[in-house]
């Protein structure tokens, strides 16, 4: 939600409200959504998602908190409540406009890849990390564990300021782990205690260091931060803490609009606010002030006193439902992960019950308890949330004016009104978009979906859309780095969404409004789907629903030879995977066969390749220091050919040897990983065309993952973290495409001393190509053909434009005979000019 101004106004006087504190030995809950963006927004995201090195990252941040002994409670966001819609339209705008600029090499203003949250979800399972996904927004559920907990909150959320509860910045927090000594008891007084470094986060090292580590008996490792209490603020100000959830409402907030108080900012003095404050500091100072001097029931009566007289019973309404978010103590997150029944939580997968307070119930047609109209665009809005997409990388409290005020302050001088609020407000455009304007959600307070679906979201194991897809029927279509000028990337993976909307409906038809951008243009608009029509039913008592899974490919004629084949000749882990691809290359006009080999490529290395090479490095110096690849030899000739023996995919993987992989890594990939020294100099290199085309894949893989399970998991889920880096697609697209022989480039040139991988490749080309129309030898016939063309003709091209300049040197070559007498005689003038 967020709290406008104030994390601005605590920053800048950090002394008086911030303590240092040394984390560790204790409990913390994290605000799960927040964080996994602090964690992102180190890592370039302009080719569509590092997500290898993201997973690394957040297992290392994980490792750390356990070598301090810290037991972490993550909890993730669900669905958005209908009083956020304007600020999710705001902010959707304004990830376009950040994409639309973006730069490769200059990433000031990460914009979060689409599967982000989910690769998170991955390193807290592998991490053993206890989680839960919150219905819908996470913090009252994060401050209310927390309290009873008696532990520490890491956001960056400025409402964590006004929640009674121990409050840490995660931007204050070290990503180091340090040690201090204990001295004797005998010597306290004579040995300082000495503060050492002992690691810090590192995604290129082994994210599984830090097991086992034990704390010595004379010292302890910890994290340092600045740590915030709400007595710091209280007591500064001579407050009672029950007024700061009326004083962050009064700043704006996403129950109340700022403007509405503009009557009320007139009547509060500006008395000695500060003369190099901005306008919201200025107004946080005054208040501050002014409620000293209020209780509760004063204050309220006050400010409702100064508004129009038919918004007064709803502006109380707002402000009690307002003060109640903050205080309120119910957890089901306590229930949730054990602690209710006085026992330590266990696995969460296998141990969670839920929660006695949520009980099985079904949708029901009808049962809507009312209609809620949705404004256009809320111009008292100003996106003053924080904890959407963009939001939790950095906190943004939307100052209104960053500029010195004026020295006029005078003893008089009202409390500034809002006349300024809504300058960095999006303004209707003159034709709307937004044209379904009324919708029919179920009521938020009293939504509990059916169980089978319950265990699913709280677990974590389905994205926070399938609330909005229940609650308010509507698809907020999360934009990732594409080409504007062509359709939305994300619009390929419709279908499998339209299928995901027809199972959470079942049985009744209905439909969504697909929240997405406007192409060519930095805008959005509102787009309508339809449930499938479907012959085969849903069945939520079973553990498995393969059939409805594979309506998927209900389109193809062959669906039943494709999925019998994956079954037969593809290891479990990556089915779903192929089935991906496979789905991509059908609908997608992009794709082609340099995409699909980068793809291949791609999932060997970080499945294969990084699983053997332990810890992962992709600095050359660091993997040469750590593996020697220099005293290491290649293998001349694998055991066996794939084309003669017709290897499976399973047996190329065990004949795979560390020895090759050693060598393939460090000759021929370490520099995939990293910005080409060309895009460096010459930042126009960068396609947004490649990424647009890896863009529709990762939509495809979102969909299905969350399909899958759904439907019970036919499949294993595709990891996410195993099977795309973006910037190995970039540039292995990149390397391919100017190659008229891809195969004999990647026999030759990217595996010469790694035969078992030459042949893990040949094998899943083997199982595609039937299926895969780009893969034929016929297509890739035609390519060459066409690329052979190309080149006659650009030497043809070239060879006229030589031609041509020879015809002008010989033409400028005979001169006409009078200019040179004529030059001749100027010649001989100039001689005598010189005599």
């Amino acid at each position: 939600m967020g709290v406008r101004g104030l994390t601005t106004y605590i920053a800048a006087n950090a002394d008086r409200y911030l303590d240092e504190h040394e984390l560790h030995d204790c409990n913390v809950v994290i605000d799960g959504d927040s964080l996994s963006c602090q964690l992102y927004k180190s890592i370039n995201s302009a080719f569509g998602g590092n997500y290898d090195h993201y997973f690394r990252v957040v297992c290392n941040f994980f490792g750390m908190l356990k070598q301090c002994n810290i037991t972490a409670y993550v909890l993730l966001d669900g669905g958005y409540q209908a009083k956020k819609l304007s600020t999710v339209k705001q902010r959707l705008r304004s990830k376009i406009g950040a994409i639309k600029h973006l730069n490769p090499l200059m990433d000031s203003q990460p914009t979060f890849p689409i599967m982000m949250r989910e690769v998170f979800v991955e390193a807290l399972e592998h991490c053993h990390v206890l989680s839960m996904r919150c219905i819908f927004e996470a913090d009252d559920e994060v401050a209310a564990l927390s309290r009873k907990l008696k532990c520490p909150v890491l956001s960056f959320d400025s409402d964590f300021y006004i929640h009674n509860v121990q409050y840490i910045p995660s931007v204050t927090l070290s990503l180091k782990v340090f040690r201090r000594n204990i001295p004797d008891e005998e010597s306290k007084k004579k040995v300082r205690l000495r503060k050492e470094l002992v690691s810090e986060i590192n995604s290129d090292g082994d994210y599984d260091r830090f097991k086992g580590t034990e704390v010595k008996r004379k010292c302890y490792y910890y994290m340092q931060c600045s740590m915030y209490r709400i007595a710091n603020l209280t007591r500064d100000k001579g407050l009672r803490s029950e007024m700061l959830p009326l004083f962050a409402i009064l700043l704006g907030n996403d129950y109340v609009p700022s403007s509405i108080f503009k009557k009320f900012y007139l009547n509060v003095s500006m008395k000695k606010t500060g003369k190099n404050s901005t306008k919201q500091g200025k107004r946080i100072i005054a208040l501050l002030r002014w409620l000293q001097h209020e209780t509760l029931a004063s204050a309220i009566d006050k400010i409702i006193n100064h508004v129009e007289k038919d918004k007064k019973v709803w502006l109380r309404e707002q402000i009690n439902n307002g003060i109640s978010g903050y205080i309120h103590e119910k957890s089901m997150a306590y229930d949730y992960f054990g602690f209710s029944s006085n026992e330590q939580p266990g696995d969460y997968l296998s141990a969670a019950t839920i929660p006695d307070c949520l009980v099985d119930t079904t949708l029901e047609e009808d049962a809507d308890t009312g209609t809620l109209e949705e404004e256009e665009v809320d111009k008292s809005d100003h996106g003053e949330g924080e904890d959407d997409d963009n939001s939790n990388a950095v906190e943004n409290d939307d100052e209104d004016d960053n500029s010195s005020s004026s020295d006029s302050d005078t003893e008089s001088e009202p409390l500034e009104s809002d006349s300024d609020d809504n300058k960095d407000e999006i303004q209707p455009n003159s034709k709307t978009h937004d044209s379904f304007d009324t919708y029919t959600p179920t009521n938020e307070t009293l939504f509990v979906p059916p169980e089978w679906l319950l265990k699913k979201i709280l677990a974590g194991q389905l994205p926070r859309y399938v609330v909005d897809l229940m609650t308010m029927r509507l698809y907020v279509n999360n934009c990732q780095v594409e080409n504007f000028l062509l359709p939305d990337c994300n619009a390929i993976s419709v279908p499998i969404l339209q299928l995901i909307f027809t199972i959470l409906h079942q049985p009744y038809h209905r439909e969504f409004r697909y929240l997405t951008r406007v192409q060519r243009r930095t805008d959005i608009e509102y787009k309508r789907f339809e449930s499938l029509s479907v012959d085969r039913e849903f069945d939520t008592a079973s553990d498995k629903n393969r059939k409805f899974f594979e309506l998927i490919l209900r389109d193809f004629e062959n669906s039943e030879t494709i999925f019998k084949v994956i079954e037969e000749t593809v290891p479990s882990d990556i089915r779903l995977l192929f089935i991906a691809i496979i789905y991509w290359a059908r609908y997608s006009k992009h794709c082609n066969v340099v995409y699909v080999c980068s793809l291949l490529l791609c999932q060997i290395v970080l499945t294969e390749i990084d699983s053997r090479l332990e810890p992962t490095v992709r600095d050359r110096r660091k993997f040469e220091k750590i593996f020697n690849p220099n005293g290491i030899k290649g293998v001349e000739n694998a055991k066996k050919n794939v084309d003669e023996n017709e290897l499976s995919i399973e047996e190329c993987k065990k004949d795979v040897t560390r020895n090759e992989c050693i060598v393939t890594q460090f000759n021929r990939l370490l520099e995939l990983f990293s910005i080409s020294d060309k895009l460096r100099t010459k930042h126009t290199e960068f396609s947004s065309d490649i990424v647009h085309g890896f863009g529709e894949f990762q939509s495809i893989v979102y969909q299905l993952n969350c399909l899958n399970v759904l439907c019970g998991e036919p499949y294993s889920n595709i990891v996410i973290s195993k099977c795309f880096n973006g910037c190995f697609l970039f540039n292995m697209y990149s390397t391919l495409k100017e190659r008229p022989n891809i195969r004999y480039f990647i026999k030759t040139f990217l595996f010469p001393a790694s035969p078992n991988l030459l042949n893990l490749f040949k094998a899943m080309m083997l199982v595609l190509t039937p299926f895969v129309g780009c893969l034929s030898s016929e297509t890739i016939s035609k390519r060459k053909k066409r690329r052979n063309i190309n080149k006659k003709k650009s030497r043809e091209q070239r060879k006229n434009n030589v031609t041509a300049n020879d015809d002008e040197h010989a033409n400028a070559d005979e001169e006409d005979p009078n200019e040179a007498e004529f030059e001749d005689l100027n010649n001989r003038f100039s001689c005598l000019m010189k005599m």
